[in-house]
């Protein structure tokens, strides 16, 4: 469809290609991150003056890490952009001189593969020259009524080579030639950029919609803000108008408190407007980049050709998957402030003269900065007596400074109930509104943490810690062996899986074999507490218990492993809750052997006849699948046991491989050490792990009858074994659990006890 000149549509097409930063049209157009585009010169210019390694986007002031781009030349250029604006030039019957001579005639005809507007001599000589004498040419008339316009894409590594094909496996696209050498047949998979379009078309128009579902709430929130700040302006008016009639009847004595009163609402008004102006703005800056988000997915589908589309998809899906998941991260859609604010009179008072001082007060509700704040670090939760300790605070974004912060100091403090209990407070501020703290504890036991913004206590204020100390396995003592002497309950016939009780310290064990299919709970003076399961496949009944975990304070998850399921229970050993079935579909199992939560109550299964590991929520909904089908796969052989450490990362053994895995929350490997061999740092079937006080990783190392300890990074640091500890001799163990305390439980089935030592 042709646009006429001047016409509403060409006007907001003309307005859509002008840069935001030189207000004329868009020059060698770039396309950053976050979608906005601006002339390459005019970025290059900003970026002088911002004198950052990084660039900030002048729109939305969105951060580009330039290093890992390769420098602003190397951004994607805006395609859609040089289109329309070459559609725009025709539209609107400007005289476009020819960019291929140096007669500069006024050109008559554009050729697609070229992507340049040629004179008619040119355009002739195109035709006789081998190399393009069967590209596309088109009038300016053809252009106009097409409505838009693309390029022939050629590919940069095999001259003359069209873009015609989409590799799959590197989400590139590529020519014929690439088949060859860079892309080839038997590896990789591709399919015709027309195929690839359409279902590239479909993913971008879901994502884009699921985004585009976001705008309502925004807009309701602007909304509520808006009528939140203009009640807020009424009562305020009405408060102002209630100081002044009582006020007045006492004209000389009570001017003083009246201007006290009108200065303190001036205050609690100034700063909840600040507030919830600041809130209104970061709205509005979330709903612009959702809007911007999905109007540039939309104009892409419709201007851009199917190669087009597929070299930015992306780029555009990591985009629109950022704001996708923002969906809970994002500004709070709630007003962050009320409209509470009243003046309030107490007649008693304000008939004595004496009591002036005393004259009313101003009502608010509580104002956000404190509650707001966002507290996080184990060191909130725990420490070494001895070693630092670390902790952020993450001021709430609405917070308004009262003009009087010169540094971190002033506004925050760290204190502890007892002075003498930690030494050495260091509050740094890493970035605006975020510091980080590091204080010493000095010895072990419990430390009460009080956090003060503004001398008012922040959300959760004050915390209680557990000092311990440190754990050193260059020594120790064998303290108990459970089940060697007993006889009847409280003996074992193969003890495996063992957890440790966060509140009470009882040890649960998982005991299967000669009918005996039960968990055992023992508690601190390693006597029998009770017992419960038996052989079976009903609610509460075991085929084969491999492993146990706790989740939270107060249920427990026992891998079932012949029923191919994991069975919740409390902590007197009541059935709660069961999950998962024989197969090999997402949230079905195959013959799982380890069981590890998180502090957030995440379960992480090991389905180790599915070679795979899956994340579930503590009600059994299936969350991630951890395998080599994951974006981040990992091709396990035989994933065995799992915990999770101090910074929420998800820790597996591969018994097959002999190897140790850590991963991220996003599934994503991080690191892994290990491998074949009786070496220290080397295993011969790694089964149980655990994560000690100090996030050390304890890895059972079976077939070479020991215990393996790693730093957090899994760097070796020792071993418990007949060398290490007097004692301590192993034969085929598999589970294992670490208290913050120094205790070590480590279940061995072959000689049919579990053993118990202290560091």
């Amino acid at each position: 469809m042709s646009t006429v000149p001047n016409s509403p549509r060409s006007r907001v097409v003309g307005r859509d290609l002008t840069c935001y930063l030189c207000h004329q049209h868009y020059k060698n157009p770039k396309l950053l991150p976050c979608l906005h585009t601006f002339c390459q010169e005019c970025l290059e210019k900003a970026h002088e003056k911002q004198n950052e390694a990084f660039l900030t986007c002048p729109s939305c002031r969105s951060r580009v890490n330039l290093s890992a781009n390769g420098g602003i030349g190397s951004l994607k250029s805006n395609f859609m952009v040089k289109n329309m604006l070459d559609l725009l030039a025709v539209n609107l019957k400007e005289v476009i001189n020819c960019a291929n001579c140096k007669d500069q005639n006024r050109v008559t005809v554009r050729c697609a593969e070229c992507a340049e507007f040629l004179c008619q001599p040119c355009a002739d000589g195109h035709k006789r020259v081998r190399f393009t004498r069967n590209h596309s040419l088109m009038t300016l008339t053809e252009c106009e009524n097409q409505g838009k316009i693309h390029s022939t894409a050629y590919c940069p590594k095999h001259e003359d080579g069209i873009l015609k094909l989409f590799c799959e496996t590197c989400q590139i696209p590529m020519c014929r030639d690439c088949t060859i050498v860079e892309h080839p047949i038997t590896v990789h998979e591709y399919r015709y950029v027309e195929e690839a379009f359409e279902t590239c078309k479909d993913a971008l128009s879901t994502l884009s919609n699921e985004v585009g579902t976001q705008i309502p709430n925004i807009v309701e929130a602007v909304g509520q803000v808006n009528d939140i700040s203009q009640q807020l302006e009424i009562n305020k008016g009405s408060v102002a108008r209630d100081i002044h009639i009582y006020i007045e009847q006492y004209v000389s004595a009570l001017r003083q408190r009246e201007k006290e009163l009108l200065g303190e609402m001036d205050r609690i008004y100034n700063k909840k407007r600040q507030v919830l102006s600041l809130q209104k703005e970061k709205l509005e800056q979330d709903l612009s980049k959702l809007k911007i988000a999905t109007e540039f997915t939309n104009k892409i589908l419709i201007y851009g050709s199917p190669l087009e589309v597929l070299g930015i998809k992306k780029q555009l899906s990591a985009h629109l998957k950022n704001l996708k998941s923002k969906k809970h991260q994002c500004v709070p859609l709630a007003p962050q402030e009320s409209d509470q604010i009243e003046f309030q009179l107490d007649s008693q008072v304000a008939q004595k003269l004496m009591c002036i001082p005393d004259f009313g007060d101003i009502v608010s509700g509580p104002l956000s900065y404190s509650n707001a704040t966002i507290v996080e670090g184990d060191g909130l939760k725990r420490a070494i007596a001895g070693k630092p300790a670390t902790f952020t605070i993450k001021k709430n974004p609405f917070y308004i400074d009262d003009g009087d912060d010169d540094d971190s100091g002033s506004i925050l403090k760290v204190k502890s109930k007892d002075a003498d209990s930690i030494e050495d407070v260091d509050i740094t501020e890493e970035e605006h509104g975020t510091y980080r703290v590091t204080y010493l504890p000095q010895t072990p036991g419990t430390v009460c943490l009080a956090v003060f913004l503004k001398d008012d206590h922040i959300n959760g204020s004050p915390f209680v810690v557990s000092v311990h100390k440190e754990i050193k396995y260059d020594g120790g003592s064998k303290k108990h062996i459970l089940g060697l002497d007993a006889d009847g309950p409280g003996q074992f016939t193969c003890p495996y899986g063992v957890a440790i009780s966060p509140l009470t310290g009882d040890i649960w064990i998982t005991d299967s074999g000669n009918e005996q299919d039960q968990i055992q709970v023992f508690g601190k003076n390693n006597q029998l507490r009770f017992r419960f399961g038996k052989v079976g496949n009903e609610h509460g009944e075991f085929n084969d218990p491999a492993d146990i975990t706790f989740v939270g304070d107060d249920r427990v998850a026992v891998v079932d492993r012949g029923n191919h399921r994991v069975q919740i229970f409390n902590v007197e050993g009541h059935f709660l809750s069961t999950f998962g079935s024989k197969g090999n579909d997402n949230g079905q199992l195959s013959f799982p052997t380890g069981v590890a939560a998180s502090d957030h109550a995440i379960i992480a299964v090991c389905d180790n006849g599915n070679k795979r590991v899956q994340l579930f929520k503590d009600d059994g909904a299936h969350l991630m699948t951890i395998d080599d089908s994951n974006p981040h796969g990992i091709k396990f052989s035989s994933p065995w046991n799992a915990t999770v450490n101090h910074q929420h990362e998800l820790i597996i053994t591969d018994s097959i491989n002999h190897s140790v895995l850590v991963f991220g929350g996003d599934g994503k490997l991080v690191r892994k050490f290990g491998g074949h061999g009786n070496g220290d740092g080397e295993f011969n079937t790694p089964t149980g792990v655990t994560v000690d006080g100090q996030n050390n990783i304890l890895v059972v190392d079976r077939d070479n009858n020991r215990v393996q300890v790693f730093s957090s990074s899994g760097v070796y640091v020792g071993q418990i074994n007949t060398l290490g500890v007097e004692g301590a001799e192993f034969f085929h163990p598999g589970g294992i659990c670490a208290s913050p305390f120094g205790s070590v439980v480590v279940a061995d089935c072959l000689y049919k006890c579990v053993e118990v030592f202290q560091f």
